[in-house]
């Protein structure tokens, strides 16, 4: 399951100035597949689900129970009625990424290690 903001909005206030409004969705599915060479326009190893992914969810967290197992990579548009098609990117490959704080770079894998995230491998 996954949850992301694919339906923010965003309002210039003035020149300089804008306000966004943060609307978040659930979406779950299954794994379907694994891709170890990736696939389409992901070119790392991914796994293919059934989870709805729109345009705008790209980043979000894909969640096991109560872990973070991935993150959110493409989706693709299929025939109304079809089982929807979208890529997830696992944790694993995304630890060595830094993420700015106030006290400088903290790598995801920092966060895992110190519980801001719950990560399953």
């Amino acid at each position: 399951m996954t949850f992301a903001f694919p339906r923010t909005e965003k309002r210039d206030l003035n020149e300089t100035q804008q306000e966004f409004t943060f609307k978040g969705q659930w979406s779950s599915g299954k794994v379907v597949d694994y891709h170890p060479n990736g696939m389409t326009l992901l070119k790392n190893p991914c796994y293919q689900t059934s989870m709805n992914i729109d345009h705008g969810a790209s980043g979000g967290p894909v969640l096991k129970g109560k872990y973070v197992v991935g993150v959110n990579s493409t989706g693709m548009k299929v025939e109304e009625g079809s089982d929807p098609i979208s890529f997830i990117t696992p944790i694993g490959l995304i630890e060595d990424i830094g993420v700015r704080s106030n006290i400088g770079n903290i790598s995801v894998k920092q966060l895992i290690e110190n519980g801001v995230i719950a990560c399953e491998r």
